[in-house]
């Protein structure tokens, strides 16, 4: 986005896409305060991004009678994303790649009184 803010039409869409990704956290740890933990959390977390994404690029294709590249950008990246979320923490490499960021966390824990 910052990259893009000389043209406004990409730069704002970066923004919502940016906005949207960082909504899947928030909605994550409000269900986890309002209905407790359980199974659909972390999906709903997950899904929240999409449909906010998707809303903005069904926007696009009422207004402008097409959609942004940027939204198809941001969608496809989010769903690679998420694809990989799932399958990856079952397979050898998913947990090494866990056990990398608990160690790089245990270090960085002072950062964090």
């Amino acid at each position: 986005a910052v990259h893009n803010r000389r043209r406004p039409e990409d730069h704002k869409r970066y923004i919502v896409v940016a906005s949207a990704v960082a909504l899947g956290a928030a909605v994550f740890r409000i269900l986890l305060v309002t209905v407790g933990p359980n199974d659909w959390n972390v999906p709903a977390g997950i899904l929240l991004t999409n449909v906010a994404i998707a809303a903005r690029i069904l926007r696009d294709r009422v207004i402008a009678g097409r959609v942004h590249k940027v939204y198809w950008i941001g969608i496809t990246a989010c769903l690679a994303v998420e694809v990989l979320f799932i399958a990856l923490p079952h397979t050898p490499a998913g947990q090494a790649l866990s056990r990398l960021l608990a160690a790089i966390g245990a270090q960085a824990g002072f950062l964090y009184p």
